[in-house]
């Protein structure tokens, strides 16, 4: 930063807070005290000039004057102690970085060279080796920095342990109640025995005409998890390492069009009919795209409580077993219905903000659903995504997984028959079929998985 001081000094440059900690008074308590300190507990009174050391402000506080006329220091005694900011560096990526920044901040010293004497190569080495005198006695570096990092970074170590184990997938939600059982079964007892009394308490209303239910359907308020499938680095890793070829070629399809979606690039969606007979590992490989696509996407993400990969099934058995969600859940559809129902403001409103981020649906079992419900998924995401009119899907990617020769839809048609004046057969004319033909579940008998297919 440029000075606006004395017009005859030569120096351009506005001296910096460290600039100051270096010219500190050389006794006690500043020869001692380290850079985190001095910003914490010190304001600069006067940037320049000369003054006596010691003098009194108005206020009887005591200014300490700084060295190479770099103005004068005042304890900070009205107010708390200031919230120093410092950048922070990976420990493993940039390790000369990182103990750089600890010496600067909790090793006292006066200039730079103190923080690397020369016998040592690395700042790594002279933290973990070197000595450094405070109050007339050389302690270890490692000691003292330790020692003034406490008082400004409690639990450092285990804040930094506690994020490595969310972002890994080892932290268990469940925790409390693994340590205190018992609370928590007391806990689960009192939150029954209090929805017991709230509907005994609507039965007794149940006499009084004013307050009796009316027949009219109320609308569900809209919920979804935003993270539909929790697999771990250490489990997702093998098992994308253990896809065969065709699975691969459609797995690095989808992967590389979320990197372009998430570097912008604004790719045409993709809808893939990805077929096979029972264990050629259609499932597992829709595990290894939802985690792959879920990750890469959540860089598009402005909130992270939304969805990038939806999964759904048409029953709640099928949506159970790839951790997802039923189609009419995850869509709020009515069963039985012939026309997609309109939807209140308020549960449009909380679907877009959950679907803000959608990029992809997964749906699995695609063997039951059938045309219209294949419509109405259609004209629900439209309607959400608020794109072009004539955008299928609402511009979002649609992976059909399963195989036709299973149970087909009930009481409606299949996705594959065509008929006669069919304006709306989102199916046959949009979908590209891949299908999986080496069996992965029996792999190791072929002829018995020849004879259940």
């Amino acid at each position: 930063m440029a000075s606006e001081g004395n017009s005859e000094d030569e120096s351009i440059w506005m001296p910096s807070i460290m600039d100051r900690y270096e010219a500190r008074p050389q006794e006690e308590p500043f020869c001692s005290m380290c850079a985190a300190e001095f910003v914490s507990e010190y304001r600069v009174v006067s940037r320049s000039g000369t003054q006596d050391n010691g003098e009194q402000s108005s206020r009887g506080e005591v200014k300490h004057v700084l060295r190479d006329n770099l103005g004068a220091v005042q304890k900070r005694t009205r107010f708390k102690p200031a919230v120093i900011r410092f950048a922070k560096f990976n420990k493993a990526k940039e390790p000369e970085r990182y103990y750089l920044t600890l010496l600067k901040l909790y090793l006292p010293h006066y200039n730079d060279a103190q923080l690397k004497p020369p016998q040592y190569e690395k700042y790594e080495e002279f933290y973990s080796d070197g000595f450094a005198p405070l109050s007339n006695t050389n302690n270890k570096v490692d000691a003292i920095v330790h020692a003034n990092r406490r008082k400004f970074e409690q639990n450092v170590e285990e804040i930094e342990q506690a994020r490595k184990d969310v972002e890994d997938g080892s932290f268990v939600e469940d925790v409390w109640a693994q340590i205190f059982p018992e609370l928590e079964q007391e806990r689960l007892e009192c939150q029954n025995n209090a929805g017991n009394q709230v509907n005994e308490d609507e039965d007794t209303q149940d006499d009084i005409p004013d307050l009796a239910p009316t027949d009219r359907p109320k609308e569900k308020s809209f919920t979804l998890e935003a993270c539909q499938t929790k697999v771990p680095s250490n489990v997702a890793i093998p098992m994308m390492q253990s896809l065969n070829p065709k699975q691969q070629e459609v797995f690095y399809f989808v992967r590389k069009w979320c990197m372009e979606t998430a570097q912008g690039k604004r790719p045409d969606p993709f809808h893939i009919f990805l077929t096979g007979g029972a264990g050629t590992g259609k499932s597992h490989l829709i595990k290894c795209i939802c985690y792959e696509a879920t990750r890469l996407l959540q860089q598009t993400q402005e909130n992270p409580d939304s969805v990038s990969v939806l999964l759904a099934a048409p029953t709640g058995t099928a949506a159970f077993n790839i951790s997802g969600s039923t189609i009419h859940h995850a869509f709020h559809l009515m069963c039985k219905t012939k026309d997609c129902q309109n939807l209140s403001e308020s549960t449009v409103n909380a679907m877009r903000a959950q679907y803000e981020s959608l990029k992809i649906v997964i749906v699995d079992e695609v063997s039951m659903v059938d045309k219209t419900l294949m419509k109405f998924i259609h004209l629900r995401l439209r309607q959400l995504r608020q794109g072009r009119p004539n955008a299928l899907f609402g511009n979002v990617s649609i992976l059909a997984v399963g195989d036709m020769y299973q149970v087909p839809p009930v009481k409606g048609i299949s996705l594959y028959k065509e008929r006669d004046r069919d304006i709306s057969d989102l199916w046959n004319p949009n979908f590209e079929v891949v299908e999986l033909e080496e069996i992965m579940r029996q792999k190791d008998d072929a002829a018995f998985a020849k004879l259940l297919n």
